[in-house]
């Protein structure tokens, strides 16, 4: 099994906005609380390494990812092609500092997935433009990561998104090469070998799992499994960036410009939720509930809107500096945010009461 090149650097550095972002401070941007508190604080982790010091402006951030015991990951891109560096940033503390580790000979990273602190798994590509979807392995919580397995023989370019279990059972989605047609996956060894179960004519993704519902989205349509069928729901119009599954039955959609889509029968029906001028058409780029009331939503200029209702109706939660922010995560007492220009954010989750 060989070994790619892993390195960790150690940093502190403030980010620099772009100028074409509206001009907001720099660590703690102040705005309402789901409209109802005077402040709310979102807060600039902290990006430690003396190798990029300079460098933080020039990171993306695509994906947050973390246990319940509070260790997390977050895959980033720095600079730019030819010459951009892919890799895993990891926080020990809760998500106050993280550590980067670059990958070499590996090109972006499109998906992450942790059992628990010590053991996860990242979908990439070798560094070539004709590379099938690689996994690769880490049992020391991200520090070093081994190549684990190949989808080659299935002709798989990318795995989008997966989960596994405790079993080694698991489902990933992505989309195979020629055509981009995509597929639904499944293992049950831990991702080491993984057979079709489902293919579209379209590629799929990200994938959502909550009790006995499973669901996997892609550009225009989601797909719902129940039992051993999957049935597809596809909106009208328009390319969707995300959904979330916050309760057994209900389902939320975002779209690109301004819209968001509600089920209260997981997913057969979607309803458009109307949004407050003049986020009705902000180009959403992430949603994610922390529980059957609370939500999120983010996107375009950092900015980000709230629900404390179980996704009725939604408010201003702030803006952070980022041309575009592409994630969100939780642990046991923030929530996160993550994007574009070295984004990462994090603000305390509200109280009960401040529904």
């Amino acid at each position: 099994m060989t070994k790619p090149r892993s390195e960790v650097f150690a940093i502190n550095a403030l980010f620099q906005p772009k100028s074409h972002l509206v001009a907001i401070s720099l660590i703690v941007l102040i705005s309402g609380a789901f409209g109802q508190s005077p402040t709310t604080a979102w807060t600039k982790a902290s990006l430690v390494s003396p190798a990029i010091k300079e460098r933080s402006n020039d990171i993306s951030f695509s994906r947050i990812f973390f246990v319940p015991s509070g260790q997390g990951w977050a895959t980033f891109v720095m600079g730019e092609y030819p010459n951009q560096v892919h890799g895993v940033a990891k926080s020990n503390d809760g998500g106050d500092s993280w550590e980067f580790v670059p990958l070499r000979g590996y090109r972006w990273i499109d998906s992450v997935y942790f059992l628990d602190s010590k053991r996860g798994w990242i979908s990439t590509n070798d560094d070539s433009a004709t590379s099938s979807a690689v996994l690769l392995h880490t049992t020391d919580g991200g520090t070093t990561w081994t190549r684990w397995s190949s989808l080659e023989s299935l002709r798989v370019k990318a795995l989008l998104g997966m989960h596994f279990d405790l079993v080694g059972e698991g489902v990933a989605v992505g989309f195979v090469m020629p055509g981009q047609a995509g597929v639904v996956l499944r293992t049950n060894d831990f991702a080491k070998t993984w057979v079709f179960e489902k293919t579209t004519d379209r590629t799929l993704k990200g994938i959502v799992i909550r009790e006995e519902n499973t669901f996997a989205w892609g550009d225009s349509e989601i797909l719902r499994r129940s039992g051993n069928d999957w049935q597809i729901v596809r909106p009208k119009e328009g390319i969707l960036m995300g959904i979330d599954a916050p309760t057994a039955d209900s389902v939320f959609a975002i779209r690109h410009y301004g819209q968001i889509f509600r089920s209260t029968d997981t997913g057969r029906t979607l309803e458009m939720v109307s949004l407050p001028t003049p986020y009705d058409d902000l180009f959403l780029g992430a949603i994610k509930f922390s529980d059957a009331l609370f939500g999120w939503v983010a996107g375009h200029n950092g900015v980000i809107l709230a629900t404390s209702d179980g996704g009725k109706t939604w408010k201003s939660d702030g803006q952070v500096p980022s041309y575009f922010l592409r994630d969100i995560g939780f642990t046991e007492k923030r929530v996160f945010v993550v994007g574009d220009d070295g984004a990462i954010f994090w603000r305390n989750k509200p109280a009960a009461t401040d529904r």
